[in-house]
């Protein structure tokens, strides 16, 4: 699994998510794959499947101790999705399943930037800077995201939420 998810960070997306398919053949009920799997999908564009890999992963694990690992990845992929109405819940979730994770937050900071919930993304970015250095801001989010389809969406997000650029 430690393989898969460093051959995707680091850019070889097709390679991981074979890796990632070769697990779910062996094992299709394989939450913690599932979701990794919707999580890389949504890395290379493909939203709509990462939005069923990762419900699936919920489906098969709803009280899972990887429960906010789910949640974080469905709800990434549903904001690559373009769905943030259904993203906003999930996302909200896996904060409350995990607060001490800062990569939570950016998403949903993203996500309000979508819905125009400006003050709820004020509130979670003094939440988020407060929780890891260095403060969040548009470049950084751009620089930790490149190569990565899903980026251009929370990017955008993070924009209209009011993140300053530098």
């Amino acid at each position: 699994m430690v393989l898969r998810m460093c051959l995707t960070s680091g850019g070889q997306h097709d390679r991981g998510l074979h890796e990632l398919q070769a697990a779910l053949r062996a094992n299709p009920n394989f939450a913690l794959a599932r979701a990794l799997s919707g999580w890389v999908l949504s890395w290379t564009g493909r939203f709509d499947d990462a939005v069923v890999e990762t419900q699936t992963a919920l489906s098969l694990s709803p009280a899972d101790t990887f429960l906010s690992l789910y949640e974080f990845c469905h709800g990434s992929a549903l904001l690559a999705a373009r769905r943030f109405k259904k993203a906003l819940p999930c996302i909200r979730d896996a904060i409350v399943s995990f607060p001490g994770f800062p990569g939570h937050y950016a998403l949903l900071i993203s996500c309000c930037g979508h819905l125009g919930l400006w003050q709820e993304a004020e509130v979670l970015l003094a939440q988020r800077n407060l929780l890891a250095g260095p403060p969040l801001t548009v470049s950084l989010a751009r620089t930790q995201l490149l190569g990565f389809e899903q980026g251009l969406v929370l990017v955008e997000g993070l924009i209209r939420a009011g993140v300053p650029e530098s």
